[in-house]
């Protein structure tokens, strides 16, 4: 809608200036520069100008927001910055606000929260500087960044990334989840704003859940969260981030695990709701203690049929949640919690506590004996459904006999005594730091039945880092060979000691590729420089050391003229065609491929430890095409040289 038709309907011949209702400009400006703001229209000069609260009579077009400057020809709000640039505003209605808007409709669902704007300056060679997106309720701020990632200026040194899949909380319609821009050790964060819960599921699919919004609230709170990929979990800040997360996680639950927690969400909130962090805090504010009973009501009500029966039963449970979110552990974990807040608010008499608060207030129904009782009934049914750890102290439960389970590193096991003794071995030979070593005599086979080994990875240290054990011994080989020989005895042999000792624990079965990987840093030979790796991409070794002559022929052999392009086809042209002239010259064609062939492959069999080809090379060759034949024949040699290069250095 043109923001000049918009004003001309509500003018007033009689004034100079107009005032604009707030509600004629609901559909062309964000919803933050209509509150605290007082709008003014110029019936002289056209012009509109949006001044704040604090100063509404005093003109100042510099200043406040107005369409005094226009850009390419187009009515546009701007305001002129202390440094000399001027800032427009993005029109919430254009493509691009609407294209911006899909990344944030997790947190905003109207494109008019979105506050979209971009510098101008007169002298940068009339090109506006990348945009700014603001989302003024949350206090989000962010920058488009050269490679189209939005660089979030609110938390430095994180981008929107592109990948909104944590491992958990699927359903969750709510949240935007932020990454670090280092692709060795990448961090994420997840943002999660702060609301009432609506949740809905049919029984079939995965539950989905939203945060209701108040879409009048000037300002929306949220909770952040690490996502911790090593142990697999989120990591939270305060009690209240910590019961949130909590109940989002029991809210999102599924039948299967989540890839994140190696567990459910139920399984993950009752876990957490019993574990000492839980219970760290000095007072429990009213927000706290509603989440709570909210996690507590999970658990399904139980009644008796009837006073007549004590076997039938009435379970009410929330119809709007699927069973796996459900849980009779939820209501005796909050129970302990309150409990012991009741055992300590003597000693906190500042603190707030809701009046009438005591122990009999918190969820009363749940502490009906009959409940108890059919819900301990319930869990003993279900014991191999969900655990009974989780029932509280006072459940009633017999803890049953202990099982024997032998652990990962139990000394009793063949296993880990043999993993044990590698780490031993490796950490001693390390020590004595020797010459002679018992390393493997086969380590060319070995790469070359890798097949294809990753290149160098610039950032790994021998400090130590989780790539060592997640990753295979074949895609950290090349940095491990080029630290190794770099490595001082005085100076590396402890780092080297625990790196190795790692290797050999996870790997037991290349224990000699560790071995040799020792006998990298303990030779001084390995220092010299023919003996450094080929500075270069992935190797692979299914190209061998040298060109073989299968694969020679079939790249000339597919690089060939068609007699249609050929000499002889210029020739018949030239002599005049008949069917006896193109049967000989058609001859004559396959005749000299076939020679040319043989012969340009026995040339290169001639030459294939070089590392290219010189252009001449295929000068006296006219069947050919050259130009594509020479760039996929110095490929070819050059990976061949490279391998080369790395046997070689071994």
């Amino acid at each position: 809608m043109d923001v000049h038709d918009l004003i001309i309907r509500c003018r007033r011949d009689d004034e100079v200036f107009e005032f604009l209702p707030e509600s004629k400009l609901k559909s062309a400006l964000p919803r933050c520069l209509l509150h605290d703001y007082t709008h003014w229209y110029d019936t002289k000069t056209r012009i509109i100008e949006i001044r704040p609260l604090s100063d509404p009579w005093t003109p100042n077009l510099g200043k406040n927001w107005s369409t005094e400057f226009q850009l390419n020809g187009g009515v546009s709000f701007s305001r002129l910055h202390e440094s000399g640039l001027r800032q427009f505003l993005i029109d919430p209605t254009h493509a691009i606000s609407r294209t911006i808007h899909k990344v944030f409709s997790p947190l905003e669902q109207s494109v008019f929260d979105l506050f979209i704007s971009f510098n101008y300056e007169q002298s940068n060679d009339q090109k506006p500087q990348p945009p700014t997106i603001s989302l003024p309720r949350y206090n989000l701020t962010f920058s488009l960044t050269a490679h189209g990632d939005l660089h979030c200026l609110s938390h430095r040194g994180y981008l929107v990334d592109a990948t909104q899949d944590i491992g958990t909380l699927y359903g969750l319609s709510n949240m935007l989840v932020l990454r670090s821009p280092s692709a060795a050790s990448q961090k994420r964060r997840l943002i999660i704003p702060i609301g009432g819960f609506e949740t809905s599921s049919d029984g079939d699919t995965h539950p989905n859940v939203t945060i209701a919004i108040d879409p009048d609230a000037t300002s929306v709170k949220y909770h952040l969260y690490e996502v911790d990929d090593i142990l697999g979990r989120l990591l939270d800040t305060t009690l209240l981030s910590r019961l949130y997360r909590l109940y989002l996680h029991s809210l999102t639950s599924h039948q299967l695990p989540d890839p994140l927690l190696n567990c459910t969400g139920t399984e993950e909130a009752v876990k957490g709701l019993a574990q000492g962090e839980t219970f760290s805090f000095q007072s429990l504010p009213p927000e706290e203690i509603a989440l709570l009973e909210e996690i507590g009501k999970l658990t399904p009500l139980r009644y008796l049929y009837s006073s007549q029966t004590k076997s039938m039963e009435t379970v009410q449970r929330n119809i709007t949640l699927p069973p796996t979110s459900e849980h009779y552990g939820f209501a005796a974990a909050v129970r302990e919690i309150w409990d012991y807040w009741m055992s300590i608010r003597v000693f906190h008499p500042d603190s707030r506590i809701p009046e009438g608060a005591n122990e009999e207030s918190f969820l009363p129904k749940y502490e009906n004996h009959v409940h108890k009782n059919l819900t301990r009934r319930s869990a003993v049914r279900n014991i191999l459904y969900a655990p009974m750890h989780c029932l509280g102290r006072d459940a009633g439960v017999p803890p049953g006999e202990d099982e024997s389970h032998t652990a990962r590193d139990c000394a009793m096991t063949q296993t880990s005594i043999d993993r044990e003794a590698g780490v031993f071995e490796m950490s001693k030979l390390v020590h004595k730091w020797s010459n002679d070593l018992d390393v493997t005599t086969r380590l060319s086979d070995i790469i070359q039945k890798w097949g294809q080994i990753p290149a160098c990875k610039p950032d790994l240290s021998l400090n130590y880092s989780s790539e060592w054990v997640d990753d295979s011994l074949e895609s950290t080989w090349r940095s491990l060979y080029d630290l190794c020989r770099r490595a001082s005895k005085d100076v590396d042999r402890s780092q080297l000691a625990f790196v190795l000792a790692t290797l050999v624990y996870h790997n037991p079965g290349q224990r000699e590729l560790c071995v040799t990987l020792l006998a990298f840093a303990t030779n001084p030979i390995f220092s010299h420089p023919d003996y450094n790796a080929p500075n270069s991409g992935d190797l692979d070794f299914d190209y061998g050391e040298t060109p073989s002559e299968s694969r020679l022929r079939s790249l000339v052999t597919a690089n060939t003229v068609s007699f249609e392009d050929s000499p002889e086809q210029a020739e018949l042209l030239q002599l005049g065609w008949n069917q006896a002239r193109e049967r000989a010259m058609r001859s004559r064609y396959e005749s000299r491929l076939q020679q040319d062939i043989e012969s340009y492959v026995e040339y290169m069999l001639q030459r294939r430890e070089q590392s290219h080809l010189p252009p001449c090379a295929l000068a006296n060759f006219d069947l050919f095409n050259q130009s594509e034949l020479l760039a996929e024949l110095n490929a070819l040699f050059e990976k061949c040289s490279q391998n080369r290069c790395v046997l070689y250095s071994l």
